[in-house]
């Protein structure tokens, strides 16, 4: 610069950064508008991005309700002023359609519409309890369709694909659908435009039996366990009162198979005891020994004692072991098919001797 001794100059410093993005699980209270980042002023330094922004492991739980969705909510946080493109994928176990219930409906469709009666299904009873029954009818019916490929267990990613927005986040939620119990692993792939692809497991332990008694069956009580789910082992069948000596007294159940896979039930019919209930009967009785002959190791009244006797003690089993209950199965075995149902005569025989309260226990196997 003329009239300086030095020359004038300047430094220029920049940070250039590409396209950054974290990820984290979020509870169900949490909008994207939450996550949101500030925009950096013109001129202000960009915050620094968070340490790690590897995917998380989506562990659905070890203890999963059988045929109950379970969902988890992934959060993708831009911690860049890029726009990019997403697309989200299952390895193993996809979804095959996405059920209506879940599906993200037409904003413009919705804000033309003045009248709906989307509600209706849902509202056909007007008790709480008679709408939850209803809802649960709409998800079997859906989950069927979802879990038609018959692998017990399928995953759905909503949204699939999407655009990160700078300094913006989007929330997906991935649903879990089950009907078979057991352990069950994938992946959830991860493509954004601008980065490397990326993955993270999936991971449920399904808990329960698929078949189950029906809940409608005439004439039984079912009850509640902890968790509020209708208890099988807590079942009663009534016969009511019989008159004694008359003919046999029929009772229908209903075996209900929610599995992809046809089970062999198989029924036995076990006595009902009391807890205090004898398990064998015992006799004591005291036997002479033959005229003329004293018992082994006996003694005379002039040695001072007096003569022993033999004793005979007989253990068997109690008679109620062995008598069989007057309630009997029919058919014992039968195969209930995937997704349907079978039907059982369980007959009650009245006793002939007098009034009497009998009882016993229904105990099912179930073979896959």
């Amino acid at each position: 610069v003329e009239g300086m001794e030095k020359p004038l100059g300047f430094l220029l410093k920049s940070l250039s950064r590409g396209l950054v993005v974290s990820f984290s699980l979020v509870g169900p209270e949490v909008r994207p508008e939450d996550r949101k980042l500030p925009v950096p002023a013109e001129g202000e330094p960009h915050a620094d991005p968070p340490s790690t922004i590897k995917m998380p492991a989506l562990d659905f739980g070890s203890d999963v309700e059988l045929c109950r969705r379970q969902t988890l909510r992934l959060c993708m946080t831009n911690h860049s002023a890029i726009r990019a493109e997403y697309h989200l994928s299952i390895k193993m176990f996809n979804a095959l359609c996405v059920p209506p219930s879940l599906a993200i409906p037409d904003a413009n469709a919705e804000q033309h519409r003045l009248l709906s009666d989307k509600h209706e299904p849902t509202s056909t009873f007007s008790s709480k309890a008679g709408r939850d029954h209803t809802v649960q009818k709409i998800y079997a019916n859906e989950d069927k369709a979802v879990l038609a490929a018959n692998d017990g267990v399928a995953f759905l990613v909503i949204p699939p694909d999407g655009t990160l927005e700078p300094w913006a986040s989007v929330i997906v939620d991935v649903v879990c659908f089950n009907n078979m119990p057991g352990m069950y692993r994938s992946e959830l792939l991860c493509n954004i435009q601008g980065l490397a692809p990326t993955s993270t497991s999936l991971k449920v332990k399904v808990a329960g039996n698929p078949v189950h008694l029906a809940s409608n069956t005439v004439g039984m009580v079912l009850k509640k366990s902890g968790s509020g789910s209708l208890d099988a082992c807590a079942a009663r069948l009534s016969f009511g009162h019989a008159l004694v000596g008359t003919e046999k007294v029929r009772k229908i159940i209903k075996v209900v198979n929610d599995g992809p896979i046809d089970s062999r039930v198989s029924w036995h019919v076990k006595a009902k005891r009391a807890a205090d209930a004898d398990v064998v009967q015992a006799a004591i009785s005291i036997l002479s020994p033959p005229v003329g002959r004293s018992a082994p190791g006996a003694r005379s009244e002039a040695d001072g004692g007096s003569e022993p006797q033999l004793v005979s003690l007989s253990i068997k089993p109690h008679p109620d072991l062995t008598k069989p209950p007057p309630f009997e199965v029919e058919p014992e075995e039968q195969v209930v098919p995937a997704h349907g149902n079978a039907v059982f005569r369980v007959s009650y025989a009245p006793s002939a001797e007098g009034e009497v309260h009998d009882g016993a226990y229904l105990v099912a196997d179930g073979a896959w």
